[in-house]
């Protein structure tokens, strides 16, 4: 609620500065531009180069918000395979420390999601979990130890994807070509005399509102692990499962 609000108040300010600018470039008559086709063109341009950029990073966000989720399937998978051990009083000791071993990765990649703790600790956690699959070496068919060794590996690929979308930004360069033509064609708009000052007035706020409304979405679904649209609850979930 409170990061709604703060986007809200943000998107609300900067429409209401355009239309202030907007009244007093009417009042002191400096509406000196015309309305015509490049008016138009610039307005169509910054469209379409809002547009790619929200359908890419858009693309990314749903690719990044899977993959927690197939992380903990394949955590779950691991301890699936270690429950069939043949050693029947050992199960609920193994089941202990497997659970405080996905627990330990929880806390780690949570904090690690608010750049709490170093990719390299994360690393750390998930080679404990490698090392503790050793163990089953004597214990497990050949099949299941290379199973859960394949399920560990795609952990690991699935936690070097998500690192380097968290710190790589997709649109950082549009993003700067979008303020670019957003800020020109919002001032062009300013300059230029409208058939009556309230369509000006109008046209202003509106293209605003529509701008800055676009570019804040951006910077929130570029930036996923910083606003808490992505989370790891999904190995929370599997210890609860288990």
């Amino acid at each position: 609620m409170h990061n709604r609000l703060r986007l809200f108040l943000n998107i609300a300010g900067l429409t209401l500065l355009a239309v202030l600018i907007k009244f007093a470039i009417i009042h002191y008559d400096l509406n000196v531009l015309s309305t015509g086709s490049l008016l138009n063109s610039m307005i169509a341009g910054t469209v379409f180069i809002f547009g790619v950029i929200l359908s890419a990073v858009f693309a990314e966000f749903r690719e990044i918000h899977r993959l927690p989720g197939e992380m903990g399937n394949y955590l779950e998978s691991i301890f699936e395979d270690i429950q069939n051990t043949p050693d029947k009083d050992l199960k609920n000791q193994y089941k202990d420390e497997y659970l405080e071993l996905v627990n330990n990765l929880y806390g780690g990649l949570s904090k690690w999601g608010q750049r709490q703790q170093s990719s390299k600790d994360i690393f750390k956690l998930i080679n404990e979990i490698a090392r503790y699959i050793n163990k089953f070496e004597d214990k497990l068919p050949a099949n299941y130890i290379v199973r859960m060794r394949n399920d560990l590996f795609n952990v690991r690929r699935i936690f070097i994807r998500i690192d380097y979308a968290r710190d790589v930004n997709i649109s950082e360069y549009l993003e700067t070509t979008s303020i670019i033509f957003s800020t020109t064609t919002i001032f062009t708009m300013m300059c230029t005399r409208f058939e009556n000052d309230l369509t000006g007035i109008w046209t202003v706020s509106l293209l605003t509102l529509y701008f800055a409304t676009i570019y804040f979405i951006v910077k929130i679904l570029d930036h996923p692990f910083e606003n808490n649209l992505i989370n790891f609850g999904s190995l929370q979930k599997v210890v609860k499962n288990i």
